[in-house]
C-alpha cells in the first residue's frame, strides 16, 4: 500500500470512529422514544381492530 494513503485510512478511521461515538451517545437516548413509539402503534392497532 503506497505510503501516501496514510493520510486516508487515518481519516476515515477518525470518521468511523467519530460516528460510533455519537451512536453510542444517541442510542440511550432514542431507545424511550423508540418505547413509545411503538406502545403507541400497538395501542392504535388494538383499537382499530376492535
Amino acid at each position: 500500500m503506497p505510503s501516501n494513503d496514510r493520510p486516508l485510512i487515518v481519516t476515515a478511521a477518525a470518521i468511523g470512529a467519530a460516528v460510533a461515538g455519537v451512536a453510542v451517545v444517541v442510542a440511550p437516548a432514542l431507545l424511550p422514544v423508540l418505547g413509545v413509539t411503538l406502545a403507541a402503534f400497538t395501542a392504535l392497532m388494538l383499537v382499530l381492530k376492535m
